[in-house]
């Protein structure tokens, strides 16, 4: 045990000391231009969702259900938009300054777990030390680093993407159910946060085949498990894009 944390010890620090500076200055940061009409496009969305379940909507913001909704949100998913819409509403924030601040400290946290997912990405390709090495020049760049705090567009959708891309490798690698299912969780979040994420399933899906069409041994579980993975990121994808629920296909 001992031996496995020494072992640990060089990734577990950079990692905590990270963490500890994100935390520490992610309120240094302005507001980017766009920051606004993401709020926007979160509340308007809860609005939706509140009108569909019969709940009353927030008057100080537009209905979901009108021509607003639509347009805010055709663009871009509200993967992070609604959840910190629901913060904000839950947890009556009206100061804009807190809640602004709120929604950066999310965007890094975001973007710090997918750094622990690069670097699990990079070991399943390189060893230990290369790995660590890569995270490293990842985070010290110094236009990813800053945009991590503000950038709730590109660096969000770019935090999912290194995540789907290590689920997907991962289920690539081994076609098991559970893989099945973190893959399509988390490809459906980065489509869900821009469109352009639909790239990694695309990959699994072409690279999949292309395994099935060299492998002669292959079964009819292999293919069950892809067409799960399929079925999964469908049904997760239109979840957690709410513009998609009345109009799944017209929409998308």
């Amino acid at each position: 045990m001992k031996y496995q944390i020494k072992e640990h010890l060089p990734v577990i620090l950079i990692f905590a000391v990270f963490l500890f500076i994100g935390v520490y200055i992610f309120d240094d940061f302005g507001i980017s231009w766009d920051e606004y009409y993401h709020r926007i496009n979160g509340l308007v969305a809860l609005n939706f969702i509140r009108e569909i379940f019969s709940l009353k909507a927030y008057p100080d913001i537009q209905h979901g259900s009108n021509i607003a909704f639509n347009e805010s949100t055709k663009s871009y998913g509200v993967v992070f938009d609604l959840p910190m819409a629901i913060i904000e509403k839950y947890f009556n924030i009206n100061d804009s300054h807190i809640y602004f601040k709120i929604r950066h400290f999310f965007n890094f946290l975001i973007f710090y777990i997918s750094n622990i997912f690069f670097y699990l990405l990079l070991r399943l390709r390189f060893n230990k030390n290369l790995s660590l090495i890569g995270v490293i020049f990842f985070i010290l760049s110094p236009r990813i680093f800053a945009d991590s705090f503000y950038n709730m567009k590109d660096m969000v959708f770019l935090s999912f993407f290194i995540i789907s891309l290590y689920f997907g490798l991962k289920f690539l690698n081994q076609l098991t159910y559970k893989n099945a299912l973190f893959a399509a969780i988390s490809s459906s979040l980065a489509i869900d946060v821009r469109i352009l994420g639909i790239i990694v399933p695309l990959i699994i899906i072409f690279f999949s085949l292309i395994s099935f069409l060299d492998n002669k041994k292959i079964t009819k579980e292999s293919y069950k498990k892809l067409l799960a993975f399929i079925f999964l990121l469908c049904f997760f994808v239109i979840l957690f894009w709410s513009f998609l629920w009345l109009d799944p296909i017209n929409n998308f």
